[in-house]
């Protein structure tokens, strides 16, 4: 214990309030740590300006994988190469959204997944038929402990 300064608490506590003020002046404040280790992360951030603020849907209209790049578009699903037909594949089965078939907004489920499972049905890979020919498994409590 006497190795540690009695002032050290204080001057801690008063060294993170003045950190904090700053940071706050620059707007910069984040109430909570996780929000701050998620952004660490982030690699590429996706925004659709127009169409999400203006009718809040998202679309996918160009697919880029194993380095090629094509447009998504129904009359043309045949001609899209295996590794887009995957990832369109990928992003039906990896989504919780339901979409309307009627106008493609979502029932269920934010925008950008709505946009992913619109996107897939336009690539020729529509959820409903992959999700019949490839079930999602059962979650349940004795599945995750054996995995474990």
């Amino acid at each position: 214990m006497a190795a540690v300064p009695e002032g050290l608490p204080a001057v801690v506590t008063v060294t993170l309030a003045l950190g904090s003020q700053r940071m706050l002046a620059r707007r910069a404040l984040i109430r909570k740590l996780p929000a701050v280790e998620t952004l660490g992360s982030v690699t590429v951030i996706c925004s659709d300006k127009t169409g999400t603020l203006t009718r809040n849907r998202m679309a996918v209209t160009e697919i880029f994988s194993a380095g090629e790049r094509a447009m998504v578009d129904a009359e043309r699903a045949p001609d899209l190469p295996a590794a887009h037909r995957y990832l369109a594949a990928a992003c039906a089965l990896c989504n919780d959204a339901v979409v309307s078939p009627n106008d493609g907004a979502p029932r269920l489920g934010d925008p950008t997944e709505a946009a992913l499972a619109e996107g897939s049905a336009r690539a020729g890979m529509p959820k409903e038929a992959l999700e019949r020919r490839f079930p999602r498994w059962p979650r349940s409590p004795s599945r995750r402990s054996a995995s474990a």
